[in-house]
This record gives C-alpha cells, sequence and structure tokens, in this order.
C-alpha cells in the first residue's frame, strides 16, 4: 500500500513535579522514578504482550471473533486490550483450556499464512452478487481511473524516486521522514517546473490547468494503483477458492468452532 493509516491514543498527563523536586538531593533516583512513570503511561495505553507472535495471534483471536467490528482502528485497538484482559485472566484461572484454544488459534493462523489465505477469504463467500460487483469496480476502475492514473504516474516519477534515493543515501535510522520532509519541497517544485515548461511551450492559460491537474493526477494515481491491488486480491478469490472448496470448508469449520469458544 502507498498509504497507512496509524491511530494517537493520549493517555493521562504525567506530572514531574516530585521527581523535579527530588533531582535536586538525587538526580539519578529521579530520572529512574520519572522512567518509570512514563513506561506506566505506555502500558495504559497500549497493548503489552511478550513477543511478536503473541501480537499476531491475539491480533486472529480478535479477527476470528469479532471480524464485522474492527472497521476502524479504535474498534481493533479497544477489543485488543479487552481480549488481552481476558486472555490475562482467564490464563491464570483456566490455564490448560486456554492453551488449548491458543495452539488452536496458532494452527489456523499458520494454514493461512502458509496458503496465502486471509481470514475474509475463509469467512466470506463470493456469490454471483460479488462477481458483479467486482467486474464493475473492474470497469470504473479502467474507464475513469486508468487515464488519470497512467498520466500521474508517469509525470509523478522522477520526484516519487527521489526522496527514495535521499533516504538511501543517508546512514541514520529516520529514513521515513527524510521521505517525508523531502517529498514536501519536492514534488510541488516538480509540479511548478512542469508548469512552467507548459507555459513556455503552449501558454499561460495551459499552464494554469497544468498546476490543477498534475497534482490531481499524481492523487488518482494512488487511488488508482491501490484499487488495482484490490481487485487483484480479490480476482484470486474468485478464481483459486472455487478449487479448494474442501480445503476452505475445512478452515471455515476450524474458524466456527475457535470463534465459538472465544
Amino acid at each position: 500500500r502507498f498509504r497507512s493509516k496509524a491511530l494517537v491514543t493520549i493517555g493521562e498527563p504525567i506530572d514531574p513535579s516530585l521527581q523535579r523536586a527530588l533531582a535536586v538531593a538525587d538526580a539519578g533516583a529521579a530520572a529512574h522514578q520519572l522512567t518509570d512513570r512514563i513506561a506506566e503511561g505506555l502500558r495504559a495505553v497500549t497493548v503489552n504482550v511478550p513477543t511478536w507472535e503473541e501480537r499476531r495471534l491475539l491480533e486472529r483471536a480478535v479477527e476470528i471473533a469479532r471480524g464485522d467490528e474492527v472497521s476502524s482502528l479504535e474498534a481493533k485497538a479497544r477489543h485488543l486490550r479487552a481480549f488481552h484482559d481476558a486472555y490475562r485472566a482467564f490464563q491464570a484461572q483456566r490455564p490448560e483450556q486456554i492453551e488449548a484454544l491458543r495452539r488452536e488459534v496458532a494452527r489456523y493462523d499458520r494454514a493461512l499464512r502458509v496458503l496465502g489465505l486471509t481470514d475474509e477469504e475463509v469467512r466470506v463467500t463470493y456469490g454471483p452478487g460479488s462477481v458483479v460487483r467486482w467486474v464493475m469496480r473492474l470497469v470504473r476502475m479502467i474507464v475513469i481511473r486508468l487515464p488519470f492514473g497512467l498520466l500521474g504516474a508517469i509525470l509523478h516519477a522522477i520526484p516519487y524516486r527521489i526522496p527514495r534515493f535521499l533516504a538511501g543515501r543517508n546512514e541514520d535510522d529516520q529514513p521515513a521522514s527524510w521521505k517525508l520532509f523531502s517529498a514536501i519541497v519536492i514534488f510541488p517544485v516538480w509540479w511548478l517546473l512542469l508548469a512552467g515548461i507548459v507555459w513556455w511551450r503552449f501558454g499561460l492559460e495551459l499552464a494554469l490547468w497544468a498546476i490543477v491537474v498534475v497534482p490531481v493526477s499524481g492523487f488518482i494515481a494512488l487511488l488508482w494503483m491501490e484499487s488495482g491491488l484490490t481487485l487483484v486480491e480479490q480476482a484470486k478469490a474468485f478464481i483459486l477458492l472455487p478449487s479448494r472448496r474442501a480445503l476452505l470448508a475445512e478452515l471455515a469449520a476450524r474458524r466456527e468452532s475457535i470463534r465459538v469458544q472465544l
């Protein structure tokens, strides 16, 4: 994906006045206390799991049990915290049952990753209506977005590469910052440069149109490429999943069993 979303959770503010007073007598102890308070505040607004595998399985469990309710990042974060708290509580009360359920979730997750499937592909049934909607989206993408998408991709090929090149030449650990801040400068300069070329060759009126059309074409190119990726994923489901009907039925039964237990 060319874009992504992030959820910002703001916790209670931390008043460092006690540590500031303590720092007069013992700066080291004050720093440790303040660091501990910051860590406690971070734990209050995040889901704390010991390993990345545990995190992935927790997300998979939420996906299985609340797949229809996690359309937003807020909802996903809320369910992750609720499931994590419940997992810790039941782990102390029913360790054997919880461990067995964890193994089932891990086995289901491993099967999806090996087969290259998503939980939605197991959960959703693709009927004739889904195919018709997919074809209509494909036609709309080709007829409406394809011309502007190709134009935007061609016009922005050079400025798209420059921030990546600059970020790669810097050895610090902030490549995303280099890409972002260089792009903020490079893209407007590129748009003005193209408009200047159009003004030189074709006159002011077309140059003013270029100032509007070129940035819009770049945005449409992003939408076009993202829509293309989604359509390819759905096409894979339409083409491949019918040939795996028995396998899908087994995965769906396993998923439903896990969902009921969760």
